[in-house]
């Protein structure tokens, strides 16, 4: 996966507490101080004209709280993590609640049930 795909993917999940798309200028005022992230930046990475720089990779994960090198390298826990809010936003979902620990087998299982659901329809 990309990193225009990764950052797209955020952009698609964490939506503002209206359930809108984050808009480029919220990330990038929110992204840090100093403007090291611009709203053109974001829109070049978005749509995979350019690759965000180890800095702005950092300030962009902080303000979707997840860890930096998931921008840069990726990670399989947090992709899945991002699939499965994404498959509840898709289906409608404004909130969830859990009960316990968290599991790679209950994350799995969830995911199972709405990529189902989401095939069915």
């Amino acid at each position: 996966m990309t990193q225009s795909a990764r950052l797209n993917q955020l952009f698609a999940v964490w939506r503002d507490a209206a359930g809108d798309v984050r808009s480029l200028e919220s990330v990038a005022a929110g992204a840090g101080p100093g403007g090291c992230v611009t709203p053109q930046d974001l829109r070049r990475a978005l749509d995979g004209e350019a690759l965000l720089t180890a800095n702005q990779c950092r300030a962009v994960a902080s303000y979707f709280k997840v860890p930096a090198h998931y921008l840069s390298d990726g990670d399989p826990r947090i992709q899945e993590q991002l699939d499965l809010l994404g498959q509840l936003v898709t289906a409608g979902v404004t909130s969830v609640r859990l009960r316990g620990a968290p599991s790679e087998a209950t994350r799995k299982a969830l995911l199972a049930a709405l990529g189902g659901r989401g095939r069915r329809a």
